[in-house]
């Protein structure tokens, strides 16, 4: 049978780590978005090992975890886990991400191409009124 504290040792450590890194990728990499996501992460991490110690003792039984690996220290268990989690936090965001980039570059130069149609238009028609109105009043028309 597992014990409580080591299922709360376990998942609040891996919570810190997450807590850690986050304020790491505000600070150095100045990734905001990431960072509050990554810091929500955190806390559900913190809050299931507060709220619901005995549910991962169930869990961790289920998956047949041997007891030897159990046995070590939690702190460092749970550190090792909480970086494991972060790199495919990690890799899930970067990749969720790409997708989304080229969707928004695709928007920005179809948005672009738009406006640049518009001003064209615009043009034309200011020209188009230019040589109605000198049509009318016999002038010759104005060159910009």
């Amino acid at each position: 049978m597992i014990n409580i504290n080591f299922a709360q040792t376990l998942f609040s450590s891996a919570g810190s780590v997450f807590v850690v890194l986050s304020v790491l990728f505000f600070l150095i990499f100045r990734k905001f978005r990431f960072a509050i996501l990554t810091l929500l992460l955190a806390n559900t991490l913190i809050w299931t090992a507060i709220v619901f110690p005995k549910s991962i003792i169930f869990l961790l039984e289920k998956l047949s975890i041997p007891e030897t690996v159990l046995s070590i220290n939690n702190y460092y268990l749970g550190v090792a886990l909480g970086l494991a989690l972060f790199v495919l936090w990690f890799i899930l965001a970067y990749l969720v991400r790409i997708p989304l980039k080229k969707k928004n570059e695709k928007q920005e130069s179809s948005q672009t191409h738009e406006s640049s149609e518009e001003e064209s238009n615009k043009d034309t028609a200011k020209l188009t009124d230019e040589s109605t109105s000198a049509e009318d009043n016999n002038e010759p028309l104005k060159k910009e």
